[in-house]
Order: structure tokens, then sequence, then C-alpha cells
């Protein structure tokens, strides 16, 4: 299995633009383990299994800025507390 993987091929096999993955590496939210000499983004199997955390959290309807709150390690809560109060 490839080990390493350039912006292009990482876009086309999340099924996301490379427009989209610059963005998330300009905000901070999911970004490569490296570059070429050239400056190229180079994402390895660990970045896409951060990935693919961010992409599930988007799916259960978190703003990116949430996403990032939830990666950096800080805890959320899609209800509020008292939410769970029995009757």
């Amino acid at each position: 299995m490839k080990r390493e993987w350039k912006v292009g091929e990482l876009a086309k096999l999340a099924r996301l633009t490379v427009r989209t993955l610059r963005y998330y590496d300009q905000i901070g939210l999911f970004f490569p383990s490296g570059h070429t000499d050239s400056g190229h983004r180079i994402y390895t199997g660990s970045d896409i299994a951060q990935l693919q955390q961010v992409l599930s959290l988007k799916e259960l309807g978190l703003s990116l800025d949430q996403v990032k709150s939830v990666i950096d390690g800080n805890h959320f809560t899609l209800f509020r507390p008292s939410q769970w109060r029995t009757k």
C-alpha cells in the first residue's frame, strides 16, 4: 500500500477538492506531515486518519470551528446539559 500521497492524490481519494485541503491547512484544521523539496504537500496514512475524523465530525453537523476545537482536545457536546435531565 502507498505510504505517501500528494495533495491532488489525497483530494481524489477523499473526494474533496485540492482547494478544500489547502483551506483546511490554511485555517490549521488539517495539514500535511511534510513537504517535498519543491514545497508540495505530502500526506501519510496518519494524516488520512485525521482527515477521516474531520470529515466524520463535519458529517455530524459540526462547523469547522467546532471540528477544530474537538481535534485540539477541547470538549464539545451537541446537547445542552439541561437536555439530559429525566422527568
